[in-house]
């Protein structure tokens, strides 16, 4: 668990860029502090996680191609890795559902795990990391899992959710969190070192 302590400083780096952005679209789109504050979370969550998969950026590609296309092949030999991968996505599918309507169904919540980690996977063919099946599938689990608790804990999601915030917002908040993190988080990372 050192490897999180050293992820910090890049994880606060791209929540520092992010904040800004946040409070100026507060004004243009978001119009509500509560929501703002709860995308603030869910952004801090998603630039933890790329600071995690090792996600490329501007002053760092290199075209690797490293792959695992044969499914389960690495996850018994690496069982921590595969929970940590799916610890990983049990706040996404726990958010999700929490924040915007669409997700309150379980299919819908399972592809947008799938395909958010597709697009890792396919974005660590420009870093040193592997592209794996595996991840793809733990990731989904992590998913599920994460949905299953929120549903619990709002009883079918009738309780302690948030009005339903429009999806544009959804894929505003993960478009800004991918351009601060290739773009922005590193070149100010390297001032926290």
């Amino acid at each position: 668990m050192h490897w999180i302590l050293l992820m910090l400083p890049e994880i606060a780096a791209g929540v520092l860029l992010l904040i800004p952005l946040l409070l100026v679209y507060q004004k243009l789109f978001f119009h509500s502090w509560r929501r703002t504050a709860l995308y603030l979370v869910f952004g801090a969550y998603l630039i933890a996680v790329l600071c995690f998969v090792g996600f490329p950026n501007i002053r760092f590609l290199s075209f690797d191609v490293n792959l695992n296309l044969i499914p389960f092949v690495g996850m018994a030999d690496s069982i921590q890795n595969t929970l940590l991968n799916v610890l990983l996505f049990i706040p996404l599918g726990f958010f999700l559902p929490l924040l915007w309507k669409r997700y309150r169904k379980l299919p819908n919540t399972l592809m947008f795990a799938f395909f958010a980690t597709l697009f890792i996977e396919l974005s660590q063919l420009f870093t040193y990391r592997t592209t794996d099946v595996d991840d793809l599938i733990t990731n989904a689990a992590g998913g599920l899992c994460g949905y299953l608790l929120a549903r619990a804990l709002t009883k079918g999601f009738t309780k302690h959710t948030g009005a339903s915030n429009p999806e544009s917002h959804l894929a505003i908040l993960c478009g800004t969190v991918l351009f601060v993190m290739f773009f922005l988080q590193p070149f100010l990372y390297p001032l926290f070192g």
